[in-house]
């Protein structure tokens, strides 16, 4: 995994997780009107998840989320999507590539 993927794998990897969820809370609700609301969010997280794999392709990395998670291949030395500054010159700080990506969900 590249330095200009892993970011990215984790945040597809929170799509993935926030995916399921809607899932799972779409077979648990019998109400229309959250079902509509659930379904279009779960089309797009389907439609990120896409378009972060293309991004993930383009760039050199892999092609799906291992079976494992994302976690089982550790990020570069010394980084993590918490600790990232960023790209140089921003004031993302904390909330570097990935920070709201880490939320296990599921």
């Amino acid at each position: 995994m590249t330095s200009q993927t892993w970011p990215l794998s984790y945040f597809r990897e929170a799509k993935v997780c926030s995916a399921d969820l809607l899932q799972r809370l779409l077979r648990r609700t019998d109400d229309p009107e959250l079902q509509i609301d659930l379904t279009r969010q779960l089309a797009d997280e389907a439609r990120h998840i896409q378009l972060l794999s293309e991004l993930i392709l383009e760039l050199g990395g892999p092609a799906g989320v291992e079976p494992e998670g994302i976690s089982a291949s550790p990020a570069p030395k010394g980084r993590h999507p918490l600790n990232d500054p960023g790209p140089p010159g921003s004031d993302t700080g904390s909330r570097g590539a990935g920070a709201a990506a880490v939320l296990r969900i599921c």
